[in-house]
């Protein structure tokens, strides 16, 4: 069969990309939304195999393809990923239909969509089961709305501890993204509420007219109530101006639900990580945190203050527990104030503290710090069953060059252990 120089004029006039296959996997015809979809001619189309635009696992699309040769009827949809020639990878969805054995086609007749959104929702839904960070989740889902039903642009607007954000834009114009971080509607839309619409960028607040300039024609916003801690919404910027389908808004739910998931799961990894390296209790850091560090030595001025609390134990055994977790939370409270601001105050286990102090010029300004935690422990404390008192006893290390932090760490032990035996509510210097 030779291959035709251009593409039948009514397949042209369909809006979606058509491919024509003969028994071996050649391209023989094609129209020209096709040439759209990859960015390439139809001389470069043409007379190629089909699998030399496919990226992915190769020997599925190969089995799909030998099995379509035999099979009668239309198959479909297939997500495939394909390589744009601006190198960027897409994904549409594909059906096919054999029409091998009929002499007027002689070939397997295969339909794309100009990109394919449950393709976007598939790699959104992969993207959080593999833990990827939920940006480039974000991303994924953005990168959806270029396929049917929208053939749009869009992103993620996000507020939350981070700030406030634009996530998944990679696929907008500079001018888009600068006139989206300001102050507008679209900003309000991601607080939550129902879809917000604004159907032309050109009669809008001055907001919406930077969008106008920017070359939009009008945008949706919809929120996504799945976010506890802060707001997001997707927005989808519009070429045209025109109402929503109901399947472009079911499409749009399935985004948000999906990216809803993506915030879930990164909440809940937060949450573990920071259970992980936290004590409960007080919040501190636990010896966890503590020793997750790199292999780079303490450096000269390095302290470790070792603080064991004197007369506690009584407090747990008269008073109970609750009152034992009650002295512990008002304790580290009042170290963390007495410390300095760049200190790094540990809960070790039970009642012991550790405090690790950076540019600490001499050993007596580490004395200086260890009797400022000595006072503010000693004070009462006042609990609804009974007023307490407990102590402190300290164990100082100090170096003037680096080493290691177990080093150092068991050198204020040890001095721990000697304020102690010296008779406790002391610090003690570990020598050299």
């Amino acid at each position: 069969m030779s291959v035709p120089d251009t593409a039948d004029t009514q397949l042209d006039l369909l809006p979606v990309g058509v491919a024509h296959i003969d028994g071996v996997g050649t391209i023989v015809r094609a129209n020209r939304m096709l040439e759209e979809m990859t960015g390439l001619p139809l001389d470069q189309i043409l007379g190629r195999s089909l699998f030399d635009f496919a990226v992915g696992d190769m020997d599925r699309y190969v089995e799909m393809f030998d099995f379509g040769t035999g099979f009668g009827t239309l198959m479909g949809p297939v997500s495939v990923t394909y390589r744009h020639a601006d190198g960027r990878l897409r994904q549409s969805a594909l059906w096919a239909l054999n029409h091998l054995e009929d002499p007027a086609v002689a070939a397997m007749v295969c339909t794309f969509t100009p990109h394919d959104t449950g393709g976007g929702l598939s790699a959104g839904l992969a993207s959080i089961a593999e833990g990827d960070q939920v940006d480039d989740t974000l991303d994924l889902l953005s990168g959806a709305l270029a396929g049917h039903p929208f053939q749009s642009r869009g992103c993620w607007l996000v507020r939350d501890v981070n700030g406030r954000r634009i996530a998944g834009d990679r696929g907008l114009a500079d001018a888009m993204r600068a006139a989206l971080a300001q102050q507008g509607s679209w900003w309000q839309a991601a607080r939550g509420g129902d879809l917000a619409v604004c159907e032309d960028t050109r009669h809008g607040d001055e907001y919406d007219r930077l969008l106008a300039a920017a070359g939009v024609a009008a945008w949706w916003a919809v929120p996504c109530r799945d976010l506890e801690d802060g707001s997001a919404a997707m927005v989808v910027l519009r070429d045209d101006v025109g109402p929503i389908s109901p399947l472009q808004r079911e499409q749009l739910d399935q985004l948000v639900t999906t990216a809803g998931l993506a915030f879930e799961r990164s909440s809940m990894h937060a949450q573990l990580a920071h259970a992980a390296f936290h004590d409960p209790l007080t919040g501190l850091g636990n010896r966890g945190q503590f020793f997750q560090r790199d292999d780079a030595p303490l450096q000269s001025g390095a302290a470790l203050l070792y603080v064991d609390l004197d007369r506690f134990k009584p407090v747990n055994d008269q008073l109970g527990h609750t009152a034992g977790d009650l002295v512990l939370v008002t304790v580290a409270d009042r170290i963390r104030r007495a410390v300095r601001p760049s200190d790094r105050l540990t809960r070790f286990g039970g009642d012991e503290f550790v405090v690790e102090c950076a540019g600490v010029a001499s050993d007596e300004e580490a004395i200086v710090i260890a009797e400022r935690i000595m006072a503010a422990v000693q004070e009462p404390i006042r609990l609804d069953v009974a007023e307490i008192r407990v102590g402190a006893s300290i164990g100082i290390a100090r170096t003037d060059e680096p080493i290691d932090v177990d080093d150092l760490l068991d050198r204020s032990d040890a001095a721990l252990l000697a304020a102690k035996a010296a008779g406790k509510g002391r610090w003690h210097l570990a020598e050299d």
